[in-house]
């Protein structure tokens, strides 16, 4: 697991990308004490999907509109049709850390 520096003071309902390990992680703050960890690139293109915005559970691809569920990557509209990839996380002593090890 690997911290994310800076993540432990975002808001309820910010979106932000963090580097980690030359990574961009694209992480959503949903309550007081949960995240969403992302890849922050829509298999679509690439684009930084973390320039997008967040509705409900699903984060919204600002260049063309595809749409994946922050949960479990799922597409949830088109154009993309491949997942995206969601890291595992947790919350040690306040601080945010994420499972990228595997990727």
């Amino acid at each position: 697991m690997k911290k994310i520096d800076g993540a432990s003071q975002m808001q309820v309902g910010e979106l932000r990308a963090f580097s980690v390990d030359g990574i961009s992680v694209g992480v959503y703050k949903h309550s007081d004490h949960g995240f969403y960890t992302f890849e922050d690139a829509c298999t679509h293109d690439g684009a930084e999907i973390c320039n997008g915005h967040v509705e409900g559970t699903e984060v919204i691809c600002p260049r063309h509109g595809a749409r994946f569920d922050m949960r479990d990557g799922s597409v949830r509209r088109m154009p993309a049709t491949s997942p995206l990839e969601v890291f595992a996380n947790e919350i040690k002593d306040g601080e945010l850390y994420v499972e990228i090890d595997n990727f």
